[in-house]
């Protein structure tokens, strides 16, 4: 699990910047602000990793399989990080997935829904600015979620914008969460795998 969540920025990154889409799809063509010196930049960026990374080590290595197995813990412990922070941004008690979340398994939307109502009813953030330079941005995943293309470091400055919007509409349209430490968001997690493991009581 925590070697292919490492798959995402060791090699889908890499492979959506040679295409300069997301997700390899001509309707997500990344923003064209983004000219090409950017893209050769993050080529280059990425080629240099695979080489300090990757070919290097094995080329000076003494032992193969031992080089291996210190590129896969690597890699595990990278990809169990994404993996902790993204279970805990969209799995927390209160999380509302508008999709397919429907007693009678509806796959449709509500009428007044919209991707900001869907991005910030589906995500929570965690913590502040100092968790954000460490993790690059990812406890603030409802911002990371509506703007993608703004660095992470803007991202405690949006959210009070975000969160502010999102009281005036209220709680019934929109729930912007945000858990003030790692700890308060671990509870809220097992409090909703616990509402979740409950099986309901057929009439």
């Amino acid at each position: 699990m925590e070697l292919a969540y490492a798959l995402v920025p060791f090699f889908v990154a890499f492979a959506e910047t040679l295409t300069w889409s997301h997700k390899f799809e001509q309707k997500y063509q990344i923003s064209p602000l983004a000219k090409y010196p950017w893209r050769l930049a993050s080529l280059s960026a990425h080629l240099f990793f695979y080489l300090r990374f990757f070919i290097l080590p094995f080329v000076f290595a003494e032992n193969i399989l031992y080089e291996a197995a210190k590129v896969a813990t690597t890699a595990a412990v990278g990809g169990g990080y994404l993996a902790f922070f993204f279970f805990l941004s969209h799995n927390f008690d209160g999380v509302h997935f508008l999709q397919g979340s429907y007693p009678n398994g509806s796959v449709s939307y509500p009428e007044n829904s919209s991707f900001l109502i869907q991005q910030i009813n589906s995500s929570s953030n965690v913590g502040g600015k100092i968790l954000c330079f460490f993790n690059g941005g990812l406890n603030y995943q409802i911002e990371h979620h509506l703007f993608p293309r703004i660095a992470h470091s803007h991202y405690p400055t949006i959210a009070p914008i975000v969160r502010d919007f999102a009281l005036n509409k209220g709680p019934e349209l929109i729930r912007y969460t945000h858990f003030p430490t790692i700890l308060d968001n671990l509870s809220s997690v097992f409090s909703y795998l616990d509402k979740m493991s409950v099986k309901p009581h057929s009439d």
